[in-house]
């Protein structure tokens, strides 16, 4: 199974919150903070996949569905 580059982009910031509060109670701020670098580089790297997927469509539109097939008719 593929995951679609746009729910890396739409879940970054969720994944902060859930690493991130553990590791505040924790008290491993360093942790929390290296996270969330990460997870805005991963965020940054979908946008730009997403742009190239634009970029590489003939009629410059993306339909995105969570299923993976696109609905009848697209």
């Amino acid at each position: 199974m593929v995951i679609p580059p746009v729910l890396y982009y739409m879940f970054t910031p969720l994944l902060v919150v859930l690493v991130g509060i553990p590791a505040e109670r924790s008290n491993m701020p360093k942790l929390r903070d290296a996270f969330a670098i990460l997870a805005s580089a991963a965020g940054i790297v979908a946008v730009w996949m997403i742009y190239n997927l634009v970029q590489a469509s003939p009629d410059k539109l993306l339909l995105v569905t969570l299923g993976g097939n696109p609905p009848l008719g697209a």
